[in-house]
């Protein structure tokens, strides 16, 4: 009887709890609806801010898609002062198109076209990030001009738009590579990728451009000559030790076995490769086969290849108006179909299966992988290091060291070991 009178009494007690949980979500859902200020317009926003004495230049907020026009998107902007305890939702904020996208079509007198173009590949409740460069002193009255962020981040919302518009494509298979290489980072590293960093995962997925399905995929570890370059920091960024790697061939191995798979299988068919960004194949492989004389002159599936980042802004262009400074990241695009990684990030075959997913959204929505990049003639990767290389191996101010593992971070890196 007191055993049962104290669980009746604990159940109580997790009820009252669990209700004066629900209590304080309640309340502060409450509070952020009441310090959330509605403008129905730009201008009126700005008047309250200059009562206010507050400035907004280089201020970012999100943009959530309405409707779209035959210029522009109308859209409602949501800004989140941390210092201020407000949010401030401006209503009716009109965010042009590119002028290319406006020539394009307004030249053909095809502007109905271009809203059901742009509301099927942006459609409602779509959100994207936004900046405010300054004021436009050309309206009137002068009110801020409001521009798509660098790093746009977008999340679609295709909830109400059918995803019956795949069609059909140039190459019957795509061919998914992913490489994982030697790496380093430590205020004295031993690895660099330009000098010694070699591939040490070569994965492939072959997707089925009329199924969309995944048809064929395969890892290869491989023994770095450089067993070194196996360092702490490599190790938890790709989840390969030298356990994995001890037993496994070498480069020139992998490639012939690739080459050998790629000719009895796809010889006379319609393919090719696809890779996240240009470093896989147009950096690492040429750096790497060049410095240890293995000869891929002949091996023709390298001569081009889809980039990824770069059919994600031919399909959406209205948001990278600049596409050589801000393509996006893998993260990003996965994202903004609401999706997530597959597997682990940075292993080398679950990146395949997630570069694939987004290669299977992309064409649901009818983008057809068209012109393939070609590597140029005599391209050498270390005479345009500026292209392509973002990673300094090298420990810069705010990096940090576990204390527990002895893996260096970049800042502000969530690292659990």
């Amino acid at each position: 009887e007191i055993e049962e009178e104290e669980e009746e009494k604990g159940e109580e007690k997790s009820e009252e709890e669990e209700g004066g949980k629900k209590e304080v979500e309640e309340e502060e859902e409450k509070v952020v609806e009441k310090k959330k200020l509605v403008y129905k317009d730009v201008v009126s926003f700005k008047n309250a801010l200059d009562a206010k004495k507050m400035k907004l230049e280089q201020i970012s907020g999100t943009a959530r898609v309405k409707e779209a026009t035959d210029k522009g998107f109308i859209t409602e902007v949501t800004i989140d002062f941390r210092n201020l305890p407000h949010v401030f939702l401006i209503q009716n904020v009109f965010i042009p198109f590119p002028r290319s996208i406006l020539l394009q079509f307004t030249q053909a007198g095809q502007k109905p076209a271009l809203i059901k173009w742009a509301k099927s590949r942006l459609p409602p409740n779509s959100t994207f990030r936004v900046f405010i460069p300054g004021l436009d002193h050309f309206s009137t009255p002068p009110s801020y001009r409001y521009l798509i962020a660098n790093r746009p981040q977008p999340i679609f919302d295709f909830s109400s738009r059918p995803v019956s518009q795949h069609r059909k494509q140039v190459y019957k298979y795509i061919i998914i590579l992913d490489f994982e290489a030697t790496c380093d980072y430590n205020p004295n590293p031993i690895v660099f990728p330009t000098s010694n960093a070699e591939i040490i995962e070569f994965p492939w997925i072959v997707l089925d451009t009329t199924s969309l399905e995944i048809i064929s995929h395969q890892t290869n570890y491989i023994r770095p000559e450089f067993i070194e370059g196996l360092t702490p920091y490599c190790a938890a960024l790709t989840g390969i030790t030298l356990d994995k790697v001890k037993n496994c061939g070498n480069l020139a191995s992998v490639l012939h076995r690739f080459g050998e798979f790629i000719k009895e299988h796809y010889s006379g068919e319609s393919f090719c490769l696809l890779i996240d960004g240009i470093w896989d194949i147009q950096v690492q492989l040429i750096l790497e086969t060049k410095r240890k004389g293995i000869d891929i002159s002949e091996d023709y599936w390298f001569k081009n290849y889809f980039n990824l980042r770069a059919e994600y802004v031919k399909f959406f262009p209205f948001l990278f108006v600049r596409p050589e400074m801000n393509q996006p990241s893998l993260g990003n695009m996965v994202k903004s179909f609401g999706k997530d990684f597959v597997g682990q990030h940075h292993s080398g075959i679950d990146d395949c299966f997630t570069i694939g997913e987004v290669v299977k959204e992309l064409m649901r929505r009818g983008h057809v992988f068209r012109e393939p990049e070609e590597v140029e003639e005599g391209w050498n990767p270390e005479e345009r290091i500026e292209e392509w290389n973002s990673f300094d191996p090298k420990t810069g101010v705010g990096s940090w060291e576990c204390g527990k593992c002895k893996v260096w971070n970049k800042p502000r890196v969530v690292h659990r070991c």
